[in-house]
Protein backbone atom coordinates (compact mmCIF):
# COMPACT_ATOMS: atom_id res chain seq x y z
CA UNK A 1 0.00 0.00 0.00
CA UNK A 2 1.87 3.26 -0.87
CA UNK A 3 1.55 6.30 0.87
CA UNK A 4 2.83 8.51 -1.84
CA UNK A 5 0.64 11.47 -2.60
CA UNK A 6 -1.91 10.91 -5.60
CA UNK A 7 -3.49 13.07 -7.72
CA UNK A 8 -6.42 13.36 -9.91
CA UNK A 9 -9.36 15.27 -11.31
CA UNK A 10 -12.83 15.95 -9.13
CA UNK A 11 -15.40 13.72 -10.23
CA UNK A 12 -13.30 10.82 -11.56
CA UNK A 13 -13.02 7.64 -9.76
CA UNK A 14 -10.19 6.70 -7.62
CA UNK A 15 -9.30 3.23 -6.98
CA UNK A 16 -7.27 2.07 -4.02
CA UNK A 17 -5.40 -1.37 -3.39
CA UNK A 18 -3.94 -2.92 0.10
CA UNK A 19 -3.83 -6.57 -1.63
CA UNK A 20 -0.11 -6.14 -0.79
CA UNK A 21 -0.45 -6.39 2.40
CA UNK A 22 0.94 -9.56 4.26
CA UNK A 23 0.92 -11.37 7.37
CA UNK A 24 4.57 -12.97 8.48
CA UNK A 25 2.14 -15.88 9.81
CA UNK A 26 0.10 -16.17 6.51
CA UNK A 27 -2.74 -15.41 8.47
CA UNK A 28 -6.22 -14.20 6.41
CA UNK A 29 -6.32 -10.69 6.73
CA UNK A 30 -8.86 -8.12 6.79
CA UNK A 31 -8.95 -4.81 5.88
CA UNK A 32 -10.96 -1.41 7.07
CA UNK A 33 -10.48 2.16 5.61
CA UNK A 34 -11.71 5.40 6.18
CA UNK A 35 -11.81 8.82 4.93
CA UNK A 36 -10.32 10.75 7.96
CA UNK A 37 -10.12 14.57 5.65
CA UNK A 38 -12.10 15.70 2.95
CA UNK A 39 -12.98 19.30 1.42
CA UNK A 40 -15.92 20.96 3.72
CA UNK A 41 -18.85 19.84 2.10
CA UNK A 42 -17.73 16.93 0.63
CA UNK A 43 -20.41 13.72 1.00
CA UNK A 44 -17.79 11.28 -1.18
CA UNK A 45 -17.76 7.83 0.98
CA UNK A 46 -16.04 4.69 -0.01
CA UNK A 47 -17.11 1.96 -1.90
CA UNK A 48 -16.24 -1.62 -0.12
CA UNK A 49 -14.63 -0.34 2.74
CA UNK A 50 -13.43 -3.45 4.16
CA UNK A 51 -12.20 -5.00 0.76
CA UNK A 52 -8.88 -4.71 0.23
CA UNK A 53 -9.40 -2.46 -3.21
CA UNK A 54 -12.29 0.09 -2.46
CA UNK A 55 -12.97 3.07 -4.49
CA UNK A 56 -14.08 6.50 -3.71
CA UNK A 57 -15.08 9.41 -5.96
CA UNK A 58 -14.39 13.02 -4.92
CA UNK A 59 -17.04 15.27 -5.28
CA UNK A 60 -15.52 18.23 -4.29
CA UNK A 61 -11.51 19.79 -5.20
CA UNK A 62 -8.94 19.30 -2.57
CA UNK A 63 -7.10 17.11 -0.25
CA UNK A 64 -8.52 13.64 0.89
CA UNK A 65 -7.12 11.70 3.48
CA UNK A 66 -7.59 8.38 3.54
CA UNK A 67 -6.55 5.74 6.49
CA UNK A 68 -6.12 1.50 6.39
CA UNK A 69 -5.75 -0.30 9.23
CA UNK A 70 -5.52 -4.57 8.14
CA UNK A 71 -6.26 -6.93 10.88
CA UNK A 72 -4.51 -10.62 11.05
CA UNK A 73 -7.48 -11.46 13.26
CA UNK A 74 -4.95 -11.11 16.31
CA UNK A 75 -4.13 -7.69 16.09
CA UNK A 76 -4.70 -4.61 13.96
CA UNK A 77 -1.51 -2.94 12.07
CA UNK A 78 -0.22 0.64 12.09
CA UNK A 79 -2.62 2.83 10.36
CA UNK A 80 -1.63 3.31 6.52
CA UNK A 81 -2.32 7.20 5.35
CA UNK A 82 -2.61 7.80 1.55
CA UNK A 83 -3.24 11.95 0.32
CA UNK A 84 -5.20 12.15 -2.55
CA UNK A 85 -5.25 15.40 -4.00
CA UNK A 86 -8.27 16.65 -6.40
CA UNK A 87 -7.71 18.99 -8.90
CA UNK A 88 -10.67 21.48 -9.75
CA UNK A 89 -10.33 19.96 -13.61
CA UNK A 90 -12.95 17.57 -14.10
CA UNK A 91 -11.36 16.63 -17.89
CA UNK A 92 -9.21 18.32 -20.04
CA UNK A 93 -8.62 18.00 -23.91
CA UNK A 94 -5.79 18.92 -26.19
CA UNK A 95 -2.94 18.48 -26.90
CA UNK A 96 -1.43 21.78 -26.01
CA UNK A 97 -0.14 23.78 -29.40
CA UNK A 98 -1.96 26.81 -30.79
CA UNK A 99 -4.27 25.64 -33.29
CA UNK A 100 -7.78 25.45 -30.90
CA UNK A 101 -9.95 27.88 -32.77
CA UNK A 102 -11.25 31.15 -31.30
CA UNK A 103 -14.97 30.27 -30.55
CA UNK A 104 -16.39 27.31 -29.46
CA UNK A 105 -20.00 26.86 -29.11
CA UNK A 106 -21.96 23.64 -27.53
CA UNK A 107 -25.80 22.48 -28.22
CA UNK A 108 -28.87 21.59 -26.49
CA UNK A 109 -27.49 18.15 -25.53
CA UNK A 110 -24.13 19.32 -24.13
CA UNK A 111 -22.01 18.63 -27.24
CA UNK A 112 -19.40 20.87 -28.02
CA UNK A 113 -18.21 21.85 -31.01
CA UNK A 114 -15.11 23.95 -32.25
CA UNK A 115 -11.74 24.12 -34.71
CA UNK A 116 -8.81 22.54 -34.45
CA UNK A 117 -6.17 23.16 -36.68
CA UNK A 118 -7.63 22.51 -40.25
CA UNK A 119 -10.47 20.24 -38.73
CA UNK A 120 -14.21 20.45 -36.93
CA UNK A 121 -13.69 18.79 -33.76
CA UNK A 122 -16.87 17.55 -31.14
CA UNK A 123 -16.84 16.80 -28.03
CA UNK A 124 -18.95 15.39 -24.87
CA UNK A 125 -18.91 17.99 -22.25
CA UNK A 126 -19.30 15.81 -19.45
CA UNK A 127 -16.06 13.81 -19.61
CA UNK A 128 -14.49 15.36 -22.57
CA UNK A 129 -14.64 12.38 -25.11
CA UNK A 130 -14.53 13.20 -28.30
CA UNK A 131 -17.19 12.03 -30.81
CA UNK A 132 -16.33 13.01 -34.69
CA UNK A 133 -13.98 15.24 -36.57
CA UNK A 134 -14.69 16.77 -40.01
CA UNK A 135 -11.20 17.42 -41.72
CA UNK A 136 -11.31 20.91 -43.83
CA UNK A 137 -8.80 21.84 -46.12
CA UNK A 138 -8.35 25.32 -44.36
CA UNK A 139 -7.92 26.79 -40.99
CA UNK A 140 -11.54 26.72 -39.52
CA UNK A 141 -11.61 30.18 -37.15
CA UNK A 142 -14.86 30.69 -36.16
CA UNK A 143 -17.81 28.04 -34.85
CA UNK A 144 -21.62 28.67 -34.11
CA UNK A 145 -24.10 26.62 -33.66
CA UNK A 146 -28.03 26.69 -34.03
CA UNK A 147 -30.94 23.93 -34.58
CA UNK A 148 -29.11 21.16 -35.71
CA UNK A 149 -26.23 23.18 -37.77
CA UNK A 150 -22.69 23.48 -36.79
CA UNK A 151 -21.28 26.33 -39.05
CA UNK A 152 -17.58 26.70 -39.27
CA UNK A 153 -15.87 29.53 -40.70
CA UNK A 154 -12.56 28.01 -42.67
CA UNK A 155 -9.76 29.84 -44.10
CA UNK A 156 -6.05 29.24 -45.82
CA UNK A 157 -4.89 32.79 -46.71
CA UNK A 158 -5.93 36.02 -47.50
CA UNK A 159 -7.64 35.44 -50.40
CA UNK A 160 -9.77 31.86 -49.56
CA UNK A 161 -12.37 31.34 -47.29
CA UNK A 162 -15.25 29.04 -46.75
CA UNK A 163 -18.14 28.56 -44.60
CA UNK A 164 -19.42 24.65 -43.66
CA UNK A 165 -22.43 23.63 -42.65
CA UNK A 166 -22.65 20.30 -40.62
CA UNK A 167 -25.42 18.05 -38.81
CA UNK A 168 -24.78 16.99 -35.07
CA UNK A 169 -23.10 13.42 -35.85
CA UNK A 170 -20.36 15.90 -38.20
CA UNK A 171 -21.83 15.10 -41.39
CA UNK A 172 -21.51 17.74 -43.99
CA UNK A 173 -24.38 19.52 -45.47
CA UNK A 174 -22.79 22.62 -47.38
CA UNK A 175 -19.55 24.05 -48.54
CA UNK A 176 -19.90 27.89 -49.65
CA UNK A 177 -16.96 29.44 -50.58
CA UNK A 178 -16.91 33.06 -49.64
CA UNK A 179 -12.82 33.76 -51.57
CA UNK A 180 -11.59 36.64 -49.29
CA UNK A 181 -10.60 37.29 -45.76
CA UNK A 182 -13.47 37.06 -43.13
CA UNK A 183 -13.87 37.34 -39.09
CA UNK A 184 -17.04 37.05 -37.30
CA UNK A 185 -19.63 34.62 -37.75
CA UNK A 186 -23.52 34.77 -36.56
CA UNK A 187 -26.58 32.95 -37.43
CA UNK A 188 -30.32 34.04 -37.24
CA UNK A 189 -33.66 32.06 -36.48
CA UNK A 190 -34.03 31.35 -40.05
CA UNK A 191 -30.21 29.75 -40.06
CA UNK A 192 -28.90 32.32 -42.43
CA UNK A 193 -25.21 32.91 -41.30
CA UNK A 194 -24.04 36.50 -41.27
CA UNK A 195 -20.24 37.05 -41.80
CA UNK A 196 -18.03 40.42 -41.95
CA UNK A 197 -14.24 40.25 -43.33
CA UNK A 198 -11.56 42.32 -45.59
CA UNK A 199 -14.34 45.14 -47.14
CA UNK A 200 -16.93 42.48 -47.35
CA UNK A 201 -20.28 41.45 -46.46
CA UNK A 202 -21.85 38.05 -46.65
CA UNK A 203 -24.89 36.40 -45.77
CA UNK A 204 -25.52 32.92 -46.51
CA UNK A 205 -28.79 31.04 -46.44
CA UNK A 206 -29.73 27.50 -44.69
CA UNK A 207 -29.10 25.80 -48.00
CA UNK A 208 -25.29 27.40 -48.39
CA UNK A 209 -26.49 29.72 -50.87
CA UNK A 210 -24.89 33.06 -51.01
CA UNK A 211 -28.36 35.77 -50.53
CA UNK A 212 -25.95 39.07 -50.08
CA UNK A 213 -22.43 39.01 -51.37
CA UNK A 214 -22.12 43.14 -50.71
CA UNK A 215 -18.67 45.07 -51.27
CA UNK A 216 -18.50 47.94 -48.91
CA UNK A 217 -15.28 49.87 -49.11
CA UNK A 218 -16.06 51.48 -45.78
CA UNK A 219 -15.47 48.27 -43.89
CA UNK A 220 -12.14 47.68 -42.16
CA UNK A 221 -10.19 44.71 -43.33
CA UNK A 222 -10.50 43.72 -39.96
CA UNK A 223 -13.86 44.02 -38.60
CA UNK A 224 -14.63 42.66 -34.83
CA UNK A 225 -17.89 41.31 -34.95
CA UNK A 226 -21.08 41.21 -36.03
CA UNK A 227 -23.67 40.68 -33.48
CA UNK A 228 -27.36 41.58 -34.33
CA UNK A 229 -30.30 42.90 -32.32
CA UNK A 230 -34.09 41.89 -32.38
CA UNK A 231 -34.89 44.08 -35.50
CA UNK A 232 -31.95 42.29 -37.50
CA UNK A 233 -29.52 45.26 -37.40
CA UNK A 234 -25.79 44.24 -37.14
CA UNK A 235 -22.60 46.15 -35.56
CA UNK A 236 -19.39 45.65 -35.30
CA UNK A 237 -15.69 46.96 -34.66
CA UNK A 238 -12.83 47.74 -36.72
CA UNK A 239 -9.47 47.55 -36.01
CA UNK A 240 -8.64 50.25 -38.87
CA UNK A 241 -11.70 52.82 -38.53
CA UNK A 242 -11.97 52.82 -34.94
CA UNK A 243 -15.57 53.01 -35.00
CA UNK A 244 -18.62 50.97 -33.95
CA UNK A 245 -20.87 50.59 -37.39
CA UNK A 246 -24.29 49.24 -37.83
CA UNK A 247 -25.58 48.12 -40.89
CA UNK A 248 -29.38 47.00 -41.82
CA UNK A 249 -29.46 43.05 -42.80
CA UNK A 250 -28.45 43.90 -46.52
CA UNK A 251 -25.56 45.56 -45.51
CA UNK A 252 -26.89 48.94 -46.39
CA UNK A 253 -24.99 51.61 -44.08
CA UNK A 254 -27.35 52.60 -40.69
CA UNK A 255 -24.71 54.80 -39.06
CA UNK A 256 -21.07 54.91 -37.44
CA UNK A 257 -20.18 55.87 -34.06
CA UNK A 258 -16.39 57.33 -34.49
CA UNK A 259 -15.73 58.83 -31.63
CA UNK A 260 -13.18 55.93 -30.56
CA UNK A 261 -9.54 57.17 -30.93
CA UNK A 262 -7.85 53.61 -31.75
CA UNK A 263 -8.98 50.53 -32.55
CA UNK A 264 -12.66 48.89 -31.52
CA UNK A 265 -13.69 45.17 -30.75
CA UNK A 266 -16.54 42.44 -30.09
CA UNK A 267 -19.70 44.60 -29.20
CA UNK A 268 -22.40 43.46 -27.16
CA UNK A 269 -25.86 44.70 -26.65
CA UNK A 270 -28.25 45.12 -23.51
CA UNK A 271 -31.71 44.92 -24.76
CA UNK A 272 -32.42 46.33 -21.40
CA UNK A 273 -35.53 43.19 -21.05
CA UNK A 274 -37.22 44.34 -23.88
CA UNK A 275 -36.27 41.40 -26.23
CA UNK A 276 -38.53 42.33 -28.95
CA UNK A 277 -38.23 46.10 -29.17
CA UNK A 278 -34.46 47.53 -30.55
CA UNK A 279 -35.26 51.09 -29.76
CA UNK A 280 -33.54 50.88 -26.33
CA UNK A 281 -30.84 48.93 -27.14
CA UNK A 282 -27.19 50.10 -25.50
CA UNK A 283 -24.78 48.63 -27.43
CA UNK A 284 -21.35 48.40 -25.44
CA UNK A 285 -18.03 48.61 -27.55
CA UNK A 286 -14.54 48.26 -26.00
CA UNK A 287 -11.45 50.28 -27.72
CA UNK A 288 -8.15 50.27 -27.44
CA UNK A 289 -8.66 54.27 -26.23
CA UNK A 290 -9.15 52.88 -22.61
CA UNK A 291 -13.05 53.48 -22.95
CA UNK A 292 -15.93 51.18 -22.44
CA UNK A 293 -18.88 52.80 -25.03
CA UNK A 294 -22.18 53.25 -24.34
CA UNK A 295 -24.17 53.75 -27.39
CA UNK A 296 -27.27 53.82 -28.27
CA UNK A 297 -29.62 52.52 -30.89
CA UNK A 298 -29.46 55.37 -32.92
CA UNK A 299 -25.96 55.77 -32.74
CA UNK A 300 -25.26 58.73 -29.94
CA UNK A 301 -23.11 57.95 -26.64
CA UNK A 302 -24.50 57.75 -23.73
CA UNK A 303 -21.66 57.15 -21.68
CA UNK A 304 -18.36 55.76 -21.51
CA UNK A 305 -15.82 54.10 -18.95
CA UNK A 306 -12.58 54.89 -19.08
CA UNK A 307 -10.03 52.32 -17.45
CA UNK A 308 -6.40 52.50 -17.40
CA UNK A 309 -5.52 50.54 -20.66
CA UNK A 310 -7.33 49.27 -23.46
CA UNK A 311 -10.33 47.48 -23.30
CA UNK A 312 -10.72 44.11 -26.18
CA UNK A 313 -12.79 41.53 -24.56
CA UNK A 314 -16.33 41.99 -25.56
CA UNK A 315 -18.39 43.01 -22.39
CA UNK A 316 -20.97 40.70 -20.99
CA UNK A 317 -24.37 42.11 -19.36
CA UNK A 318 -26.39 40.53 -16.44
CA UNK A 319 -29.98 40.39 -15.88
CA UNK A 320 -29.75 43.64 -13.80
CA UNK A 321 -28.12 45.68 -15.94
CA UNK A 322 -24.70 45.25 -14.81
CA UNK A 323 -21.54 45.23 -17.40
CA UNK A 324 -19.13 43.04 -16.79
CA UNK A 325 -15.60 43.30 -18.64
CA UNK A 326 -11.99 42.92 -18.19
CA UNK A 327 -9.00 45.51 -19.14
CA UNK A 328 -5.54 45.46 -20.01
CA UNK A 329 -4.91 47.26 -17.11
CA UNK A 330 -4.72 43.82 -14.97
CA UNK A 331 -8.25 44.39 -13.61
CA UNK A 332 -11.90 43.32 -13.56
CA UNK A 333 -14.44 45.58 -14.02
CA UNK A 334 -18.63 45.63 -13.01
CA UNK A 335 -20.03 48.66 -14.14
CA UNK A 336 -23.50 49.96 -13.62
CA UNK A 337 -25.95 50.61 -16.04
CA UNK A 338 -25.51 54.08 -16.01
CA UNK A 339 -21.67 54.32 -16.03
CA UNK A 340 -21.13 54.19 -12.09
CA UNK A 341 -18.52 51.60 -10.97
CA UNK A 342 -20.25 48.96 -9.19
CA UNK A 343 -16.80 47.37 -8.20
CA UNK A 344 -12.82 46.59 -9.76
CA UNK A 345 -11.07 43.64 -8.47
CA UNK A 346 -6.98 43.18 -9.06
CA UNK A 347 -6.73 40.25 -11.19
CA UNK A 348 -3.27 38.89 -12.59
CA UNK A 349 -2.93 40.63 -16.19
CA UNK A 350 -4.53 41.33 -19.05
CA UNK A 351 -8.20 39.97 -20.13
CA UNK A 352 -8.88 39.35 -23.14
CA UNK A 353 -11.46 37.01 -23.62
CA UNK A 354 -15.50 37.27 -22.61
CA UNK A 355 -16.27 36.85 -19.22
CA UNK A 356 -19.63 34.27 -18.57
CA UNK A 357 -22.36 35.10 -15.78
CA UNK A 358 -23.97 31.67 -13.75
CA UNK A 359 -27.91 32.15 -12.86
CA UNK A 360 -26.97 32.96 -9.14
CA UNK A 361 -24.84 35.76 -10.26
CA UNK A 362 -20.91 33.97 -10.53
CA UNK A 363 -18.61 35.70 -12.90
CA UNK A 364 -15.99 33.31 -14.77
CA UNK A 365 -13.34 35.03 -16.55
CA UNK A 366 -9.11 34.63 -17.06
CA UNK A 367 -6.60 36.65 -17.06
CA UNK A 368 -3.08 36.70 -18.21
CA UNK A 369 -0.06 36.32 -16.18
CA UNK A 370 3.68 35.99 -17.30
CA UNK A 371 4.41 35.21 -20.50
CA UNK A 372 4.93 31.31 -20.78
CA UNK A 373 2.78 30.87 -17.74
CA UNK A 374 -0.42 30.58 -19.05
CA UNK A 375 -3.50 32.33 -17.72
CA UNK A 376 -5.00 32.40 -14.54
CA UNK A 377 -8.54 31.59 -14.23
CA UNK A 378 -11.18 32.85 -11.69
CA UNK A 379 -14.47 32.71 -10.44
CA UNK A 380 -16.13 35.88 -8.32
CA UNK A 381 -19.21 36.64 -6.99
CA UNK A 382 -21.65 39.23 -7.62
CA UNK A 383 -19.31 41.57 -5.12
CA UNK A 384 -16.72 41.10 -6.84
CA UNK A 385 -15.31 38.92 -3.63
CA UNK A 386 -13.19 36.39 -5.11
CA UNK A 387 -14.45 32.61 -4.43
CA UNK A 388 -11.79 30.69 -6.27
CA UNK A 389 -8.80 30.60 -9.19
CA UNK A 390 -7.48 28.15 -10.94
CA UNK A 391 -4.16 27.93 -13.23
CA UNK A 392 -4.40 26.83 -17.08
CA UNK A 393 -1.92 26.00 -18.89
CA UNK A 394 -1.77 28.24 -21.55
CA UNK A 395 -3.51 31.57 -23.04
CA UNK A 396 -6.87 32.02 -22.48
CA UNK A 397 -9.00 32.69 -26.46
CA UNK A 398 -11.10 35.91 -27.05
CA UNK A 399 -14.72 32.98 -27.03
CA UNK A 400 -13.80 33.27 -22.73
CA UNK A 401 -15.97 30.14 -21.22
CA UNK A 402 -19.33 28.28 -21.84
CA UNK A 403 -21.35 27.01 -18.28
CA UNK A 404 -22.98 24.08 -18.91
CA UNK A 405 -26.41 23.75 -16.72
CA UNK A 406 -24.85 21.18 -14.61
CA UNK A 407 -22.47 24.25 -13.81
CA UNK A 408 -19.23 22.59 -15.79
CA UNK A 409 -17.21 25.47 -16.16
CA UNK A 410 -15.41 25.06 -19.67
CA UNK A 411 -13.09 27.18 -20.62
CA UNK A 412 -10.37 27.07 -23.69
CA UNK A 413 -6.94 28.19 -23.54
CA UNK A 414 -4.91 27.79 -26.75
CA UNK A 415 -4.40 23.89 -27.01
CA UNK A 416 -6.85 22.38 -24.49
CA UNK A 417 -10.38 22.78 -23.49
CA UNK A 418 -11.19 22.57 -19.89
CA UNK A 419 -14.25 21.62 -17.76
CA UNK A 420 -13.64 22.98 -14.33
CA UNK A 421 -15.91 22.35 -11.34
CA UNK A 422 -18.08 24.75 -9.57
CA UNK A 423 -21.52 24.47 -7.62
CA UNK A 424 -23.08 27.41 -9.06
CA UNK A 425 -26.62 27.38 -10.29
CA UNK A 426 -26.43 26.83 -14.09
CA UNK A 427 -25.70 29.65 -17.02
CA UNK A 428 -27.22 32.96 -16.83
CA UNK A 429 -29.92 33.45 -19.92
CA UNK A 430 -30.90 36.96 -19.73
CA UNK A 431 -29.49 39.99 -21.43
CA UNK A 432 -25.95 39.04 -22.85
CA UNK A 433 -24.55 36.80 -20.19
CA UNK A 434 -21.72 35.26 -22.40
CA UNK A 435 -19.76 35.43 -25.10
CA UNK A 436 -22.00 36.23 -28.27
CA UNK A 437 -24.83 35.97 -26.34
CA UNK A 438 -25.79 32.33 -25.52
CA UNK A 439 -23.27 29.29 -25.33
CA UNK A 440 -24.51 28.31 -28.96
CA UNK A 441 -22.11 31.74 -30.02
CA UNK A 442 -24.80 32.37 -32.62
CA UNK A 443 -25.54 36.14 -31.24
CA UNK A 444 -29.75 35.10 -30.85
Amino acid sequence: FSTSPYYTFVLNRVDLNGSGSSDDDGDSLTYLWRIVSKPSGSTASLVDSTSDTPNFTPDKPGDYVINLIVNDGMANSATDTVNVGVSRAIWRWGYGTNSLGNPFAMDENGDIFFGYSNSIRSINSNDGTQSWSFRSTDIVNDVAYFDGYVYGLCYDNSTSTSLHALDTSGDELWDTTLGTWMDGLVVDADKNAYILGNTKFWKVDASGDIDINRNQSSYSMNSYGPIFDSSGNLYFGSYTHRSLTSINSDGSDRWVFSTPTDSTYYPSIDDQGTTSDSSDDIIYIPSADNNLYAVQANGTEAWRYTTGDELRAQPIVGPDGTVYFGSYDNKFYAINSDGSLKWSIDVSGDVIGAAALSADGRVYFSSGVDVGSGNMFYAVDSSGDVLWTYQLRSDADRSGVIITDDCKVIVSPEGYIYALYDDCAGPETRRWPTYNKNNARNGQ
